[in-house]
């Protein structure tokens, strides 16, 4: 799967860690499309 797919996560955050914790984000989704190649800019 890593080698035919990107990996995207959606990051959000719970009021209840906002003042407990250091970092509250979490992840909430995973997003994974097909990758799709860059062509030449030139």
């Amino acid at each position: 799967m890593a080698k035919t797919k990107d990996l995207y996560f959606f990051l959000g955050t719970a009021q209840v860690h906002h003042f407990v914790s250091k970092n509250p984000f979490m992840i909430i989704g995973v997003f994974y499309p097909k990758k799709e190649l860059q062509g030449s800019l030139f």
